[in-house]
């Protein structure tokens, strides 16, 4: 049963604001319904509320405007951004049974995507206005589409072909590819699933062609493709098998120090060993039996090795260290006596400077210096503190208090003392002075020279220079006995035997904290023979020696082989995989026959286990095959179903053309009465194209005016409604039309109401149009025919102005 449209009610949607409903209250029992009033006011919001009810989209709305992602900062078909959006289309049908259609705009989604943002809901009665909020709050069952519900039966995915025409989009439908126009048409064709399992077969199954990726068949047989290559690449690797039938009887060929430690190719249980383990096993016998062969020489190349690596690393240590040699091994205790001894023996050097001057000098004697040398050497520092630095402290204010003269005086002293001591240490019996270069013709007047200077001076001193030299005379009788015991201990040393001292000190600390150092240097000591000879050779003479005295001491290889052996057979790393075979112990191993025969029975077993890894290879592959061409064969039966499918749809799309062809041509020829192409529009006979006679292939969106391509669009809702549009089957009985006069002239306009007033009485049609004259022609003609149709100005209805 066919329902018509009673009223449309909108809240906060496009134009209408949200402060009410906005209601167009339609007499369902008048025809034609014209929306009327100037552009602005909502005509058109009116049918686009109503596509959306029914279509869940806008047609003229362009989504591809903006990025998906784009934050609007409101739902583009609200007016207001912070509340929801209401659409409420009551239909009525012959028996005054009302169903109310809602849809609900969520305000919180911003992208220009909005379908997603949009639920609906159906309630079977009309609702006051005034009690609409209450019922939609009491709404519990919304879902995805008015379609969900199963209330009425009509075309969801064509609306905008069957049953509207838009204002913006009146050549919508032709703008699409031929392709998308005859897709259009599947609805009416009433193939249930077929179209979708054909997209099945093509896009899951079978793919477009034999290489298409992600198709279950198509998989499957590359898989079996790759299993069958894989299968005989493994045939491939095992290669010929040995056919020989010898069988030998189990033996241990090594004897281990236990009997878990057996390899496993040597185990009497073979049949859970891979083959790879047992090829292996063939190969370490051969290894094996070398390396058993040469283990004496393989114990003298470990050590030449050691020795060798010695040698490298051990022979500056043992030039550093043989003085402490005793009993072939490295006193270690000795050595650190001698660090903490040649330390402290530094330390005092580096804090006694003052105490070394040859003169006392009283700036230097500090109570700090002074304390911290007698912490390190008690037994030296004889004097008394306090007393050398009230001394010290006295003579340094005296040397301030001295006059002009008397500091001039003291300083030539001290030049004097200065110049006679260097030219003792540089030309002991020299005649010359070596400040003026006079000659004095002999040592011993140069001597005198000196003395006289010295006499002079002090004739010259006056009372406080004699009262301070005295003093100083004090002060060195206090500490000579302390610097005797300083020199006594430190003797002649300077700076650079200082330096080289501690250089000493950090090799032997360093050589004592490695005890791998100290090993290589044990291993070398045997080998070495100090004597009184290699003592009197210097350094670099001593490395060399050693060099040829540890060289000497490596041991030659009985077999002139064993290097190469070592290399080709592995030998360390055989003694890395076998750690528990006891080499020296495997007699087994140096017989031929022996070694022979256990190879013989591993390739017995090897032999065995490959003919039964080629028999389960060759039925899997047998296997694989059978499928391979099961699949194969099915494969091309679903291709040829597919084809006889998709034969007999296009088949039977064209059928349904020709039915529309005659109304099409019938309905444009009323509408756009005869033109100078002639007269109707054809449907080209296998395609959804569109053209002004048989033999043409233009189609007519690039060949008619504005005005002819919005007749025509009329004239093809009208075929398709009037074809396909039957009330057994659709329960829409409207046709909507927003203005579709504007681009038609007066011929067209009153063709196009001759259609509706003739041949869709029966059908409620809601028309729209800002013109007056238009308005009023349109109802003339249909009152011609007793026909009483409604005029709802927008304006004045939902504004009142």
């Amino acid at each position: 049963m066919q329902y018509r449209i009673k009223s449309v009610r909108l809240k906060n949607f496009k134009c209408f604001d949200n402060s009410k409903y906005y209601e167009f209250i339609l007499d369902d029992t008048k025809n034609p319904i014209i929306l009327t009033g100037p552009n602005g006011f909502g005509k058109t919001t009116f049918f686009d509320a109503i596509e959306l009810i029914f279509s869940n989209r806008i047609t003229r709305f362009n989504v591809t405007i903006e990025k998906g992602n784009t934050d609007l900062q409101k739902n583009v078909l609200l007016n207001e951004a912070d509340s929801d959006g209401f659409i409420v289309c009551t239909l009525i049908n012959e028996q005054r049974e009302c169903l109310s259609l809602i849809a609900r705009i969520n305000h919180g989604m911003h992208r220009v995507a909005y379908s997603d943002s949009i639920t609906y809901g159906v309630i079977h009665e009309n609702i006051p206005t005034e009690d609409l909020e209450k019922y939609i709050a009491e709404c519990s069952d919304w879902r995805g589409s008015i379609a969900e519900f199963g209330e009425i039966k009509y075309s969801k995915e064509n609306f905008a072909v069957y049953y509207y025409v838009s204002q913006a989009e009146s050549v919508h439908f032709l703008k699409q590819s031929i392709t998308q126009r005859k897709d259009a048409m599947n609805a009416l064709l009433d193939l249930g699933d077929v179209d979708s399992w054909i997209i099945f077969l093509q896009e899951k199954l079978i793919g477009k062609n034999a290489s298409s990726p992600n198709a279950i068949i198509n998989d499957e047989i590359k898989l079996l493709d790759t299993k069958i290559n894989e299968d005989i690449d493994q045939l491939k690797s095992i290669g010929v098998i040995d056919k020989t039938d010898d069988k030998h009887d189990f033996f241990h060929i090594i004897q281990p120090e236990e009997a878990d430690n057996i390899p496993l190719w040597d185990s009497e249980k073979l049949d859970d060993i891979d083959i790879t383990e047992l090829e292996k096993g063939i190969k370490d016998i051969d290894r094996i039996s070398y390396l058993v062969k040469d283990y004496k020489d393989y114990n003298n190349y470990l050590w030449n090795k050691k020795l060798e690596a010695a040698i490298t690393r051990g022979t500056d240590d043992f030039i550093l260290s043989h003085v402490y040699i005793e009993n072939e091994k490295i006193n270690i205790d000795r050595i650190k006596q001698v660090i903490e001894h040649k330390n402290r023996t530094i330390e005092i050097f580096n804090n006694s400077s003052f105490l070394r001057e040859k003169d006392i000098i009283p700036k230097a004697y500090s109570v700090e210096g002074m304390t911290k040398l007698k912490q390190l050497f008690p037994e030296g520092i004889l004097f008394d503190i306090e007393e050398v630095e009230a001394a010290c402290s006295k003579l340094n204010e005296m040397d301030k208090n001295l006059s002009s003269k008397q500091a001039v005086i003291k300083k030539l002293e001290n030049a004097r003392a200065a110049l006679q001591e260097a030219n003792k240490k540089l030309y002991e019996n020299g005649d010359k002075c070596p400040y003026c270069g006079h000659s004095y013709g002999e040592s011993k007047k140069l001597k005198e020279a000196y003395e006289a200077v010295h006499v002079l001076l002090e004739e010259e001193n006056g009372e406080e220079l004699n009262n301070y030299n005295e003093l100083l005379k004090q002060l060195w009788e206090m500490v000579k006995e302390s610097k005797a015991a300083l020199n006594k201990k430190i003797g002649t040393l300077e700076e650079a035997d200082i330096v080289a001292m501690l250089d000493e000190v950090k090799q032997l600390s360093l050589f004592v904290s490695d005890k791998k150092r100290v090993d290589n240097v044990e291993i070398l000591i045997p080998l070495a023979k100090i004597d009184k000879a290699f003592e009197n050779m210097g350094k670099q003479e001593q490395k060399i020696e050693l060099k040829r005295r540890f060289i000497a001491a490596k041991k030659m290889f009985a077999n002139e082989n064993f290097i190469y052996n070592l290399t080709l057979y592995d030998y360390d790393g055989l003694l890395k995989e076998y750690p528990s075979i006891e080499w020296s112990k495997q007699k087994s191993l140096l017989n031929e026959k022996m070694i022979a025969s256990k190879k013989s029975y591993i390739k017995h077993v090897i032999n065995s286990k490959k003919n039964e890894k080629v028999n389960k290879i060759n039925s899997r592959i047998r296997e694989n095959v059978r499928k391979w061409q099961h699949l194969k064969a099915i494969r091309a039966d679903l291709r040829d179903m597919q084809k006889i499918y998709s034969d007999a749809i296009d088949s039977y799309k064209n059928q349904i053309l020709k039915r529309l062809r005659v109304p099409l041509l019938i309905y444009t020829g009323k509408i756009l009465q005869d033109y100078q192409n002639g007269l109707g529009v054809f449907i080209s006979k296998d395609e959804m194209r569109f053209v002004t006679n048989g033999d043409v292939k233009h189609d007519i969106l690039n060949t008619f005016s504005s005005g002819q391509l919005s007749g025509f669009v009329l004239a093809f809702l009208f075929a398709m409604n009037k074809q396909y549009v039957k009330e057994s089957e659709d329960d829409l009985g409207f046709i909507l039309i927003d203005d579709p006069v504007q681009t038609m002239d007066d011929i067209n306009i009153s063709s196009m109401i001759e259609v509706l007033r003739n041949d869709f009485k029966d059908r409620q049609i809601i028309l729209s149009t800002h013109e007056t004259d238009k308005e009023n022609y349109i109802l003339y003609k249909f009152f011609k025919y007793n026909k009483i149709g409604q005029s709802f100005n927008v304006k004045d209805q939902l504004y009142g102005v």
